[in-house]
């Protein structure tokens, strides 16, 4: 999918029907609340940062479609919000969050919204 694609716009297009429910989900809940939230194309997949000057370091979500779901990547384990604590199961590696789709039931709204408001809020 992503050799395909140019722009975040045509990644979404490209989401695949299966994925496209837990997707949405997941893009909703991080842009709810954040509406300057910038959203571009970075190494193949989503990125959502805050809006800053171009030199500044700004915190950054990324976010991708695999084979059995989304992944997550970008922030540090000391900047999760308890996160990975509360979910370890669903940890790949360090910053990286793997969530398929046979257990995107598994994690809460209210779980996913703190996760993402420690790393973009923070």
């Amino acid at each position: 999918m992503q050799d395909a694609v140019q722009s975040a716009e045509e990644y979404v297009a490209a989401v695949p029907a299966g994925h496209r429910p837990l997707f949405e989900r997941v893009d909703r809940l991080l842009r709810t609340g954040r509406d300057d939230l910038e959203v571009d194309l970075s190494y193949g997949i989503l990125r959502y940062r805050r809006p800053g000057s171009a030199r500044a370091r700004r915190p950054a979500l990324h976010l991708g479609v695999w084979k059995h779901g989304v992944s997550l990547y970008g922030w540090s384990a000391d900047h999760d919000g308890g996160f990975g604590a509360r979910h370890p199961e669903l940890l790949s590696g360090r910053g990286t969050l793997k969530l398929s789709l046979a257990r995107a039931g598994a994690v809460s709204d209210e779980d996913l919204t703190a996760l993402f408001a420690a790393v973009l809020d923070g």
